[in-house]
């Protein structure tokens, strides 16, 4: 048996997909191979390309140069080209963090060739965990990657091409790199919002959770079904101001952020505002925008701020995100299990997940520019001072959906990968882009708002949604009350202190052996039990599912300054005391910040109760 035949019985067994790839698939890529006399070197000629698949003078000196920007640490590495196989010599040489390699051969040939001199057995055996994308379009490739990616996003990644595959697939390689730049981007960008916000939101937190309101999937089965428009606050929204009156009566308006007081500086009510902006702007949210409120039913998430849902006369409607799992801990702890919505650079993208969750379609989008227009950010109706500021950041060149060159902020650009990385997760759901402007969305339709008017809405709407969430308020029931709730999970958070002080006591101890040069096998002994409590800490439900996570990043900050490059024993062991000393202060500093706002919440709650008590007794010593 030859091995090419050896390697068809492995997939046989091993991977139905890729053996029927083998025998009956067609080449999305075809090309072709010559192989090199005397070498295990061949050419590879596509369209009018002929390269090497190797280097034929210095194949070490190719591999340096293919690696050169690929950490030693790198636990997840993309290979796009597999060429002879050399590089995975040299990557079971020189990575050995690597826990995931991934390697994308647009080349079927390519593919087969290898398989004539590797048995792919040994390939697993000796590399581990190995995900092959074979004959795969770019952008199924692209979409894969960039979900492995965002799935395992505390991991390190690199990207590694063959010289020659940047000729030959250029293309390829450019849509895959920039789909991973893009998740690079958007996962820096929510670590640092969520370590630099994380107690100016818990704070909001508590301020908020002393409002009455409803809960997203409560209303629900009002929306399920029907169309929403998403109003943002872009240039582009001056098209369509004078058709919204008419747009309402067919579709559920949601004006979203600053748009909320465009719409009402243009004497328009929407059915629903939604804010979660965790800084409050009076000069937006003046006194008419409030004096509307009562009429028009808000939805917010915990970081809304605090002054906007105090208030707010209007019904109010909880949204929880996907960040916020403090309150989700909470909630389950109230008997209460509610589904977060996805999150995002902004309100509209979590208003987005949230119409989806509840099964709205279509979801159309007005005024979602990303981008300036005729000097400005935002439609008339908000004070020229608040657009004049945003000129100073930062901006970036792109092309409009008419191919015009534009400049966005990097901020805005955020939004639109966050768009389309959120709606993959709706596919029976349709999405229109009525913005006619603007950078555009992709997986979204483009279409006239005037079009979607006549050929996507039907029916009017006739509902009361004022009326219908006053309902839901009185048939809402809960298990277990808020404060009861609270009461445990103070109760939880000093099981975590203790353990976190006992943490604090073992390394005192580690420190004193360290500096009185005990041997290493007692430090490593001692490093263990240091270790051990780490893993009870992390057992215990309210720091696993409600906690750990608020400190995700500064964790993952601490990680990458003590545990970057290769280290022998006793310096991962230094370099791991430096850790702990930090994240047990950050846990301390952050549990105790946060059981002191539980603590004010549960104080607040009893003299509120008390209040209604006496007023209760003075009107019964009245009678």
């Amino acid at each position: 048996m030859n091995l090419y035949t050896k390697n068809l019985n492995f997939f046989k067994n091993k991977s139905p997909v890729l053996y029927q790839l083998l025998t009956v698939g067609k080449p999305a890529y075809p090309v072709k191979i010559q192989e090199v006399q005397g070498t295990d070197n061949f050419t590879i000629g596509r369209n009018d390309v002929l390269c090497f698949a190797n280097s034929m003078y210095d194949i070490d000196g190719e591999m340096k140069m293919m690696f050169n920007n690929i950490a030693p640490n790198t636990e997840m590495l993309v290979v796009f080209g597999l060429g002879t196989g050399y590089c995975l010599k040299y990557i079971k040489e020189n990575y050995k963090s690597v826990k995931h390699l991934i390697i994308i051969e647009p080349s079927l040939h390519v593919f087969k060739r290898f398989l004539t001199r590797h048995y792919m057995a040994d390939v697993f055996r000796e590399l581990g965990n190995i995900t092959l994308l074979v004959n795969r379009k770019e952008e199924d490739v692209a979409q894969y990657v960039f979900g492995l990616l965002f799935e395992n996003n505390k991991k390190s990644f690199g990207i590694a091409s063959t010289v020659s595959y940047h000729s030959l697939f250029d293309k390829y390689y450019k849509i895959i790199k920039e789909k991973i730049v893009i998740e690079s981007r958007s996962r820096r960008s929510h670590v640092s919002t969520l370590h630099y916000a994380k107690y100016k939101w818990m704070k909001h937190t508590f301020t908020n959770l002393m409002q009455e309101c409803v809960y997203s999937s409560d209303i629900y089965k009002l929306l399920k079904g029907k169309p929403v428009v998403i109003v943002s606050a872009g240039p582009s929204l001056n098209k369509h101001l004078h058709l919204l009156e008419e747009l309402k009566k067919k579709a559920v308006i949601v004006a979203v952020g600053s748009a909320a007081t465009i719409v009402n500086n243009n004497n328009i009510i929407p059915h629903f505002r939604a804010h979660i902006e965790a800084n409050y702007a009076e000069s937006i949210y003046d006194d008419h925008f409030y004096e509307t409120s009562s009429q028009i039913p808000l939805l917010f998430a915990s970081q809304t701020a605090e002054g906007m849902v105090q208030k707010y006369d209007g019904h109010k409607i909880f949204m929880l995100l996907i960040t916020d799992t403090f309150v989700k801990y909470l909630l389950k702890k109230m008997g209460r299990e509610e589904k977060p919505v996805l999150s995002g650079a902004s309100v509209a993208n979590s208003t987005m997940s949230f119409l989806c969750e509840a099964g709205c379609n279509p979801i159309i989008f007005l005024g979602q520019d990303m981008c300036y227009y005729d000097k400005g950010l935002y439609a008339k109706g908000i004070k020229q001072k608040e657009q004049d500021k945003s000129k100073e950041k930062q901006m970036v060149e792109m092309v409009d959906i008419f191919g015009n060159k534009v400049y966005a902020l990097r901020g805005y650009l955020q939004i639109k990968y966050d768009y389309e990385s959120n709606l993959k997760h709706y596919p029976n759901i349709r999405f229109i882009n009525a913005t006619e402007g603007g950078l555009g969305i992709n997986g979204t339709e483009i279409k006239t708002l005037l079009d979607v008017m006549r050929e996507d809405l039907g029916e009017d709407i006739n509902i009361d949604f004022n009326s219908e969430i006053e309902k839901i308020k009185h048939e809402a029931q809960y298990n277990l009350n808020k404060s009861e709730a609270l009461k445990e999970i103070v109760r939880e958070i000093d099981e975590v202190l203790e353990l976190n002080d006992a943490r604090i006591d073992e390394l005192k101890r580690f420190t004193e052996m360290r500096q009185n040069g005990e041997a290493a096998d007692k430090l490593k002994s001692e490093f263990e039990r240091i270790n051990r409590i780490e893993k009870q800490m992390e057992e215990l439900p309210v720091y696993k599912e409600a906690l750990r996570p608020g400190l995700y990043a500064t964790v993952l900050s601490l990680k990458q300054k003590y545990f970057q490059g290769s280290q022998n024993e006793l310096e991962k062991m230094e370099n791991g005391e430096k850790y702990f000393y930090n994240v047990s202060a950050q846990v301390f500093e952050y549990l105790h910040f946060m059981k002191g706002f539980i603590e004010n919440y549960l104080e607040q709650v009893d003299s509120d109760e008390q209040a209604v008590v006496n007023e209760q007794v003075a009107v019964c010593s009245q009678e």
